[in-house]
C-alpha cells in the first residue's frame, strides 16, 4: 500500500514516508499496558526494552528532512528486531508535512484528504 500510495503522490510532488515503530516507552504505554502485558513485551523483545521516543523521532526526522524526497515509498522499522505495530504515515511536499496515526485516505488526483492526520 505504502509503494502504491507513493506512487500515485508523487505525481504532485507529494513524498511518502512510514514509519513503523513497536511499543514505545510513553506515558500511554504505561497507562494501557498492564504489568503482564509490559513484562510479556519485554520478554519478546531481543533488546529487553520497548523504543525510547527519540528512537522513533529519529526515523520521523530523516524522512521529513532536505534530500529524503527520493525515500518516498520506503517503510522504516523501529522495532528492535520485534514485531510492528501501528505505522506513522508522513507526507510531506514543499509547502506542508503531515502525520497521521491511521491509514491516509486519499482523492486522486485533485490532492490528498485527511482522515486522521494533523497539519
Amino acid at each position: 500500500m505504502t509503494q502504491s500510495l507513493a506512487k500515485k503522490l508523487a505525481l504532485h510532488n507529494i513524498y511518502l514516508g512510514v514509519v513503523a515503530p513497536s511499543f514505545t516507552e510513553t506515558e500511554m504505554a504505561a497507562i494501557t499496558l498492564t504489568p503482564a502485558e509490559r513484562e510479556n513485551l519485554l520478554r519478546e523483545s531481543p533488546f529487553k526494552r520497548m523504543a525510547q521516543p527519540d528512537e522513533v523521532a529519529h526515523a520521523i526526522l530523516f524522512l521529513a528532512s532536505e534530500g529524503a524526497e527520493y525515500s518516498s515509498g520506503t517503510i522504516i522499522d523501529v522495532n528492535g528486531s520485534s514485531l510492528i505495530e501501528a505505522p506513522f504515515f508522513l507526507l510531506s511536499s514543499k509547502r506542508s508535512m503531515f502525520f497521521c496515526l491511521k491509514p491516509l485516505s486519499v482523492s486522486m488526483p485533485s490532492g490528498v484528504t485527511r482522515s486522521t492526520c494533523s497539519a
